[in-house]
């Protein structure tokens, strides 16, 4: 079997259980907060790939495609975008959780995908699937621990642990792009 093939079904797996893992996430938001906050936390998601899509595409494309001079810099290029993204929603805590949360997870995903490229580069989807699903049940344990822990949980809390492992992913993202 072609080994190209394997690492796509691999990616695959990964995908489907980070689905797996995003769908009890609803559920427990629905449970434990309503369906008026799951809504706000909709709202904010959608918007936040409404914000990051058009601003990281060209990147992803391009960053299998130039030579690895361009495609360093233009990885700066996205880190720098999506931790500029991170720092103006975090200042946006108290104004507006659809805003500040849009603006976290979309400068969060913009960040990560710079991170993950150097993988996709090297023709490893697998790897890039099993980062995505590992931050995703990460951002799950730990609002889900504290949906089900807290006796009155709130949904700013639950999005602020939702989005604490892409403050880990800045940093290393920073790392990895200072090593360069």
């Amino acid at each position: 079997m072609n080994a190209n093939l394997v690492k796509a079904g691999v990616a695959a797996l990964w995908t489907y259980g980070g689905r797996g893992v995003g769908l009890l996430w609803t559920v427990a938001l629905i449970a434990q907060l309503g369906i008026a906050d799951y809504g706000h936390y909709a709202m904010a998601f959608a918007l936040a790939a409404i914000i990051a899509a058009p601003l990281d595409h060209p990147f992803g494309v391009r960053s299998l495609r130039v030579d690895e001079h361009c495609y360093l810099g233009e990885r700066t290029t996205r880190v720098v975008l999506g931790v500029g993204l991170i720092g103006l929603g975090l200042c946006l805590i108290e104004v507006n959780f659809i805003a500040w949360f849009a603006l976290v997870v979309a400068g969060g995903e913009v960040t990560f995908n710079a991170y993950k490229s150097r993988a996709l580069r090297d023709g490893h989807p697998n790897i890039t699937q099993r980062m995505d699903t590992v931050r995703q049940a990460a951002s799950i344990v730990l609002g889900g621990i504290y949906l089900f822990a807290a006796s009155t949980p709130t949904l700013l809390v639950a999005g602020l642990l939702y989005v604490a492992p892409y403050l880990v992913v800045a940093v290393a993202s920073g790392m990895q792009i200072k090593s360069a």
